[in-house]
């Protein structure tokens, strides 16, 4: 059994050097470099050189087995060139093909690119092992020495690879892709916008902008929280296979997200956060070259939200910087979120005196903004004065956003790439303000919550001013940017659809939205007076489910408690007709069953605990500035 030693010392060292490549590869692919994620970059570099270790001393295992038999069966002294070249094969080559299989964020080509790796990779074994044994030939070399040496030579090239990451791009192709600007307006609901039927003027800017562009009517977010929403819209799959939820706060590496697909492509890429949940703290910056924490600048070391400026938006600002910094021959990907419907809210003048209702002080109405409103659900009394005023507010920062807006494309306009960009303007999920006695967007999955605006300009103006009244998701961004972009994305699980397909053959017939157990959002009230905790929270300590279709909405509860609503004849989901239309809720349970089994494998399991992701003090007051900490 020498050769088995052999064989396996051959692997210990391919392995090694194949996984220690692949692993340089992928931290530099994923940025945790970049961004100071060391301890994830030591995790990743420990992961896949156990596992590229692991297979490469099993494959060598196998081939020695193998050997073995056959010299067993056929005498040790025949067919030996024949016997090295296959155990040299099935020590090196599983290691190769085992790349792939791990990580498809390296091959964004999808499975034509694995194919014609897995056939590169082959032929240079078979051509190398000869060229080797040609050159040993003459001195008599051991055959074990001449497979070693081809497998150590062959395996350097990864390393080199995997450090150096070098992507041909053609030039002339990528100069004529256009940009990519994907703006999230967080917390914005798609009935505030006047474009969108709402009685007051809050957004002429943006209805402007949705004249000249496509408006879909009936959009859809995937859940009504920041992060599984963030996450659909980067990997194209809904919250229940992506899995960072408010029992998960954080995307895995192993999903190849939007901005990773565009980088590897050529794509230079961008990002402006306001929310400190869109970012590195829950793996949500993959891809982005560069990331501009906007929160350390808009949130105060006391908390304090500071007030914005009607002429000059953080946002506006970073973007317009980056922009005199992008070089013209390749184009962008940039993604630019807003939070300002967020509470606490603070609009800037003139918007605010233009909402606030007759008779309404304006120093009164900021101090209502600015209340610590999750502490509503544990006994904070709020009137529907209260209510009034937070909706005044959110329509001032409605109109604040659309003039924000404006003022971007303005900007993109004088730098002159606005009629190359494919520009979307969208929302995460909605907001209550007193709608189905809820505040905010925890605990709920009305309309309210997850209906959300989707306006598209194309480049050059393409199909201006069509309105879309099909159903669309969130899911369904990722594979319509690259569709335009002309990205492949064969490699991908994507469970969205390109909503500007050439045939217009798109159709959706239910949209399916979620919310997990609250762990996240309970935890802010770990320090309040239990009773009031459990009289206040205890009726939100569920799962919740939702599919739409035909006009009716039906909401699962993991407690049991569902809700049916005909949205076609009630669309303020004011009455719940579960029990009253037995016939639609088993139709609609049934949709969601198959929901659940196509999107996630019907997993129901409820997880109470979330692992803390790692915070800095600055994300830290952010986050409990706006109420998603204590």
């Amino acid at each position: 059994m020498r050769w088995a030693a052999k064989a396996i010392a051959g692997a210990l060292v391919v392995g090694t050097i194949v996984s220690g490549g692949l692993a340089a590869a992928l931290i530099r692919i994923e940025h945790h470099l970049d961004h100071g994620f060391f301890a994830r970059a030591a995790d990743t570099a420990a992961d896949a050189m156990l596992r590229g270790v692991g297979v490469a001393v099993l494959a060598a295992l196998v081939a020695s087995a193998l050997r073995w038999l056959i010299e067993r069966v056929a005498g040790p002294d025949r067919g030996q060139s024949l016997l090295n070249f296959g155990t040299f094969l099935g020590v090196s080559l599983p290691v190769w093909f085992w790349v792939p299989l791990y990580s498809r964020s390296l091959f964004p080509g999808g499975r034509g690119e694995i194919l014609t790796f897995w056939s590169v990779v082959t032929g240079v074994h078979v051509l190398g092992f000869f060229v080797i044994s040609r050159l040993f030939a003459a001195r008599r070399t051991p055959p074990a020495l001449v497979v070693g040496a081809s497998s150590v030579c062959l395996a350097l090239l990864a390393i080199v690879g995997g450090v150096v990451g070098a992507r041909a791009f053609d030039a002339d192709d990528l100069a004529q892709r256009p940009n990519v600007l994907l703006i999230v307006l967080d917390t914005v609901r798609a009935d505030r916008m006047s474009s969108y039927g709402y009685g007051r003027q809050t957004t002429p800017e943006l209805d402007a902008f949705a004249a000249e562009g496509i408006r879909f009517s009936n959009f859809y977010s995937t859940s009504s929280w920041t992060v599984p929403s963030h996450a659909s819209i980067f990997t194209g799959l809904y919250p229940i296979q992506h899995g960072a939820t408010q029992e998960n706060l954080s995307l895995s590496n192993r999903f190849a997200t939007l901005a990773e697909t565009l980088d590897n492509a050529g794509y230079q890429t961008f990002a402006a956060s306001q929310n400190p949940y869109v970012s590195d703290t829950v793996n949500l910056a993959q891809g982005f070259a560069e990331f501009a924490a906007l929160w350390r600048k808009w949130i105060d070391p006391d908390g304090t939200i500071r007030e914005a400026a009607k002429e000059q938006h953080l946002v506006n600002e970073a973007f317009e910087q980056y922009l005199a910094t992008a070089p013209g021959d390749r184009p962008f990907f940039a993604f630019l979120n807003y939070i300002d419907a967020h509470l606490p809210t603070a609009p800037p003048e003139p918007f605010l005196s233009e909402f606030l209702r007759a008779g309404v002080d304006r120093d009164h109405a900021l101090e209502v903004g600015r209340k610590r409103w999750s502490r509503y659900y544990v006994g904070m009394s709020a009137s529907q004065h209260d209510f009034e005023v937070l909706s005044d507010l959110y329509d001032a920062e409605m109109a604040y956003m659309s003039f924000t807006l404006d003022k971007l494309f303005a900007s993109l306009r004088r730098d002159g790439r606005f009629d190359n960009t494919l520009i979307i303007v969208t929302s995460d999920h909605g907001e209550q303000l007193g709608d189905h006695e809820h505040l905010g967007h925890s605990f709920a999955l009305y309309n309210t919550t997850v209906q959300v605006p989707l306006i598209m300009r194309l480049p050059m103006n393409k199909e201006g001013g069509r309105v879309d009244d099909r159903m669309g998701q969130l899911v369904d961004l990722f594979p319509t940017i690259l569709e335009a972009t002309g990205v492949s994305y064969d490699g991908s699980v994507v469970q969205g659809l390109n909503l500007l397909g050439d045939t217009r053959d798109w159709s959706r017939a239910a949209v399916f939205s979620e919310y997990y157990y609250p762990t996240q959002a309970l935890a802010m009230y770990a320090d309040e007076d239990p009773e009031l905790v459990a009289d206040g929270l205890q009726q939100y300590q569920r799962r919740l489910r939702a599919v739409e279709a035909n006009g009716k909405r039906l909401i699962w509860s993991s407690t049991g408690d569902h809700e049916l609503y005909d949205t076609a004849s009630d669309p303020g989901e004011t009455q719940n007709r579960f029990h009253d239309w037995p016939d639609v809720a088993a139709e609609m349970m049934a949709m969601l069953d198959a929901a659940i089994s196509e999107y996630g494998n019907g997993a129901q399991t409820i997880r109470t605990v979330a692992e803390a992701p790692e915070l800095d003090s600055e994300t830290e007051d952010a986050l409990r500035a706006l109420g998603y900490i204590r």
